[in-house]
């Protein structure tokens, strides 16, 4: 009985403090309340009524029974009315108009709304009027009745009303509240309970599940809710297990993984982030380097991921800092080694020559303009050009990873030459620059010394594959600020300086060493405007060939003509070929010239032999045709093109030209002569003239260079320096040939010594084809046809 008690004082207490409870039943108590009201409110006027109705009725009855007994002297009956009744006054409508007690006032009236006549009253009475046939009596009555008990009817009236509303209104609301518990309350508090506690142990999420026999809306919430703790469940295994898997996640995580606390210490750290840890020098429980610390600290305030580079020994990683609660950090690691690397590399590459791993010409001018902008009146700088002569001939004959090789050499020579604060950087193919700093302004003698040690370095040739090969170096020298001070101007003026020195180097009596003068900006643009005009000529055909004849010594018959080049140019004329050859074999024209010019020969060969002239007509080689590759080809090609025998080709080549690649000119040569074109030393004695090398070329004659002929028979030692090479070349099989013969005398000293063949303006100068007559013999028409033409060879 007490258990019950106490269950029931329970649940009452919970329903008390339920406020869903208290809301629901507030709500019922309202609607009843307001029912109720909806239903007095008539019944009170209803009840009004019906009590004036009886008031009316009784009055009226008695009135009757009182008035019809003393018809005749009805005042006795009127005064005992008002004396023993509720009637208060009344009033006889008859001729003498008698009243008793209080007199109406209300007109007379047959009106049956009592409720508006008794307010009419005050409440206290009502005034009424009866006809004479509601009475049955001779007359009618106005009559006021008295109505004071009508209000405590009315109260008493309302009071029982209240009193059952509120009995009803105790019940419903008490039923409610039992069956709100029953049905509501205990079943959402346990529902409330279960989630909780669910709540609070999700790992057990089978152990809440409630009674599903319910059939109502609730049992359909409960059901929801156990599905619910099902596919939880189901998630808890899968994230057990991914859980499980994370846990070993860093540890297997091939990128740095760690966690860092706010006060910097490490907390954990993965295997990949040993290198990390040990460039820091830390351990767990110990704190990371203060510039870690002060990004930990930033991340935390900020709660924003920090992004930085952490170099570590021979390692480059990407770090993120990220905030992961409020006292610590994850950071997390990606190794950028590689693209760093990259970056490095191709940052290398924009800047530095990636044969030499010298500094590049981008490089080289942006340093120019930094150092010519700190120049003043007593420190300046100067910048040296310096070009390779003879590499071209060296990469034909060598190949690229030859001229490669002897370009790093070089690149190695020159900077074990410089002195400190300098800057040696490769510009184009064979071209370095060096920037000078900190130079006295008026001491070039300084500048030049440098420069002459660097064109000294060159003086030992470069051994390749067993082979040496020659190469000098040209040195052009531009001052800043005497010279310009912005990089274009400096390094423009520095390589017409340069080419000013090469050209020096050429005609063999010049300076290697030169510095930039005004008259040079002149020079270079007339020699820029050549070179353009000489391309064009090229193209358009403005070069044509004139042939200078070769005789027998001994009876000067015409047995050959050498094909010399000249420039028709439409507006100057006819220019020299000293003019434009050196300007060709510099800048590499020298080869499409040469194959012209060979083309020209053998076509004019070939029409001379169908004329019936059996000539034969010696082309000169320069070294870049000679050391280049397809030369044999081409020849083949033009004979077999022009239909011409190879013994009307002769192909001269100097001794310079042979001795830059003598395995392979000798291989090229000879490939040559299987063909059967015939092959002569041109310019012999000016070169090299070693037996070392003229016994190994399979050549037929040699030609004394016009040097050694322009002074006989006067100079003992010219006549000497002839009978030596005439002698040499018999004695290895050669024939000889002399140059540049321009007197009778010259021509019978060099056969009386036993000259093969001669040459020169003594028998003609250089023609044109149409004039060149290989059929006369007569020196003197010779020299007649050969005023005919432009001096010089």
């Amino acid at each position: 009985m007490i258990t019950r008690l106490q269950r029931l004082w329970g649940q009452s207490h919970r329903a008390l403090r339920c406020r869903l409870c208290w809301w629901l039943t507030g709500a019922v108590f309202a609607s009843i309340v307001v029912i109720e009201a909806i239903i007095l409110a008539p019944s009170y006027v209803n009840y009004e009524r019906d009590l004036l109705r009886a008031a009316n009725q009784a009055g009226q009855q008695a009135a009757r029974a009182a008035l019809y007994t003393a018809a005749d002297e009805p005042g006795m009956a009127m005064d005992s009315l008002v004396s023993h009744t509720m009637v208060l006054g009344i009033e006889l409508h008859d001729e003498q108009g008698r009243t008793a007690g209080q007199t109406p006032t209300t007109e007379p009236a047959d009106d049956d709304n009592l409720r508006q006549k008794r307010r009419m009253g005050d409440g206290n009475w009502m005034e009424v009027f009866w006809s004479a046939e509601q009475l049955d009596l001779p007359w009618a009555v106005s009559v006021r009745l008295d109505t004071r008990h009508v209000p405590a009817e009315l109260t008493a009236f309302v009071w029982r009303i209240s009193g059952l509303v509120l009995l009803i209104t105790v019940v419903v609301t008490a039923t409610t509240m039992l069956v709100l518990n029953w049905l509501l309350l205990d079943p959402l508090l346990l529902f409330r309970r279960r989630i909780l506690a669910a709540g609070e142990d999700p790992s057990h999420p089978h152990r809440y599940l409630l009674d599903t026999s319910r059939r109502d809306e609730t049992g359909d919430t409960i059901r929801a809710f156990n599905e619910m703790l099902r596919d939880s469940a189901g998630h808890l295994e899968q994230l057990e297990r991914l859980n499980q898997e994370l846990a070993r996640f860093p540890d297997e995580n091939t990128n740095p993984v760690m966690r860092i606390g706010r006060d910097g210490n490490l907390l954990y750290a993965n295997k990949s982030s040993q290198p990390i840890v040990q460039c820091w020098g830390v351990a767990l429980d110990t704190p990371v380097p203060d510039h870690i610390r002060d990004l930990v600290a930033i991340a935390l305030d900020q709660q924003r991921v920090q992004s930085f580079e952490e170099p570590c020994s021979q390692h480059h990683f990407m770090l993120h800092i990220r905030p992961v609660a409020e006292d610590s950090v994850n950071l997390y690691g990606l190794d950028i080694t590689e693209r760093k690397r990259y970056e490095n590399e191709l940052r290398h590459r924009t800047w530095h020559d990636e044969l030499t791993d010298l500094p590049n010409r981008a490089a080289f001018e942006q340093r120019i303009g930094q150092v010519a902008g700190m120049t003043d009146d007593k420190r300046g700088a100067a910048v040296l050009m310096m070009g390779l002569d003879g590499f071209h001939a060296i990469n034909m004959t060598a190949g690229r990873d030859g001229g490669d090789a002897i370009l790093r050499a070089s690149a190695q020579r020159l900077q074990e030459k410089l002195p400190r604060q300098t800057m040696l950087a490769r510009l184009t193919g064979d071209v370095f620059g060096v920037l000078l700093i900190n130079c006295p302004v008026d001491d070039a003698a300084w500048v030049a010394g440098i420069a002459r040690r660097l064109v000294r370095a060159f003086e030992k040739p470069f051994a390749l594959d067993s082979v040496e090969h020659k190469c000098s170096l040209s040195v052009g020298i531009a001052l800043c600020p005497a010279d310009g001070r912005e990089s274009d101007s400096l390094l423009r003026h520095s390589e017409m300086a340069m080419l000013r020195a090469k050209a020096a180097r050429r005609s063999g009596d010049g300076d290697p060493v030169a510095f930039f003068v005004p008259e040079l900006s002149e020079h270079m643009s007339r020699r820029q405007r050549r070179l353009n005009g000489l391309r064009y000529a090229l193209q358009e055909n403005e070069l044509v060939l004139w042939y200078q004849t070769q005789h027998q010594a001994s009876d000067h018959q015409v047995i050959g003509v050498e094909a010399l080049v000249r420039w028709q140019h439409p507006t100057e004329g006819m220019i020299s070929p000293g003019e434009f050859i050196p300007l060709a074999e510099e800048t590499g024209l020298i080869v499409p010239l040469g194959q012209w010019v060979m083309r020209a020969a053998c076509a004019q060969a070939a029409e001379w032999q169908a004329a019936g002239h059996s000539v034969r007509v010696a082309v000169n080689l320069s070294a870049q045709q000679l050391l280049g590759g397809g030369l044999v080809d081409e020849v083949r090609a033009l004979l077999q093109e022009f239909r011409l025998p190879p013994e009307r080709l002769e192909l001269e080549v100097t001794e310079t030209g042979v001795i830059q690649n003598m395995d392979h000119a000798v291989q090229v040569l000879n490939k040559l002569a299987d063909m059967g074109v015939r092959l002569a030393v041109d310019d012999f004695g000016t070169g090299y003239s070693s037996l070392a090398y003229l016994k190994r070329l399979p050549v037929e004659r040699v030609k004394i260079d016009q040097a050694f002929v322009r002074e006989l028979p006067d100079s003992e030692h010219d006549a000497m320096l002839c009978r030596a090479i005439i002698g040499l070349a018999h004695n290895l099989g050669y024939q000889v040939v002399g140059e540049g013969v321009e007197t009778l005398a010259q021509a019978e000293w060099l056969h009386r010594e036993g000259c093969d063949e001669l040459q020169g303006f003594y028998f003609s100068r250089p023609v044109a084809a149409s004039d060149v007559l290989p059929g006369t013999n007569s020196p003197t028409t010779k020299r007649r046809i050969g005023q005919m033409g432009a001096d010089g060879e």
